[in-house]
């Protein structure tokens, strides 16, 4: 490494860690060594291993090119914590129905509605208009289900499944490679597998599971809503059921639902 590369290298380890308002202390303990080593990387220029670099760059949301090449402080290109935790606050908005014992209502958002809901994901009066129903193990948290449309994410889901949600309330709660609703302004209501790319790019790896379909990034600022994926009812692709008998089916289910609820009361 020549004295350009490392004066850049210690001008960036100090810049990221004091935007990031963390002491040396903290980020060794990060890194796995002792202080005493970690403050030669900043004071005297001493080269650290590939290791040390590569765990640096993930702490930070960079990369190993930016730390040795890149002027960080001058491009303010890398989000701090306090950044990142920023993001998490815009994904609170969520308007509920509740049934008559003031439990939250499961509602069901068909692909004609899809349209409609990225306009009203937020208005009562709108939510209110969907179906609703209930499922068990479902009082913790909020849950939506949606329609799915198309065969993106085939085999793992079907043209016409139904999947439920769970409601996101920030983004560190969402696990890489774990199947999410995201509802957006652009692409309206999409189904997919993802990976979090918040820290460097602001945005999440959109992946199908049918290989035919590339990976793409949905950005943060285009993101409404996210939902986690619970559970999914699916029907016989050799007979799609029209909506009425979704609901149909649904309404059945939460009535199947209340009486083993009444069963197990009586019983206890």
């Amino acid at each position: 490494m020549d004295k350009l590369t490392s004066d850049l290298l210690v001008k960036n380890l100090i810049y990221l860690r004091e935007k990031n308002r963390y002491t040396q202390e903290h980020v060794s303990e990060r890194l796995g060594i002792k202080r005493s080593i970690y403050k030669h990387y900043e004071y005297d220029g001493t080269q650290p291993d590939l290791r040390i670099l590569v765990e640096v760059a993930d702490l930070y949301g960079a990369t190993v090119d930016e730390l040795l090449r890149v002027d960080l402080e001058a491009l303010d290109l890398i989000p701090s914590d306090d950044d990142f935790r920023s993001l998490h606050n815009q994904l609170r908005v969520l308007a509920i129905t509740v049934n008559e014992r003031d439990e939250e209502n499961i509602e069901f958002v068909p692909v004609k509605a899809k349209a409609g809901y990225t306009a009203g994901y937020s208005n009562p009066e709108f939510i209110s208009s969907l179906k609703r129903f209930s499922l068990p193990n479902t009082n913790t948290g909020t849950y939506r289900a949606f329609e799915i449309e198309g065969d993106s994410m085939l085999p793992h889901m079907a043209h016409g499944a139904i999947v439920v949600g769970r409601y996101v309330e920030s983004y560190n709660q969402i696990q890489n490679l774990k199947t999410y609703i995201i509802v957006t302004k652009e692409d309206g209501v999409v189904y997919k597998r993802v990976i979090s790319k918040l820290r460097d790019k602001k945005a999440l790896v959109a992946m199908s599971d049918n290989p035919i379909y590339d990976p793409y990034y949905i950005y943060q600022h285009d993101i409404l809503e996210i939902w986690g994926y619970h559970c999914h009812l699916s029907f016989s692709p050799e007979k799609q059921l029209p909506e009425t008998e979704i609901i149909d089916r649904l309404e059945l289910l939460t009535g199947e639902v209340i009486n083993l609820k009444e069963l197990i009361v009586n019983k206890l």
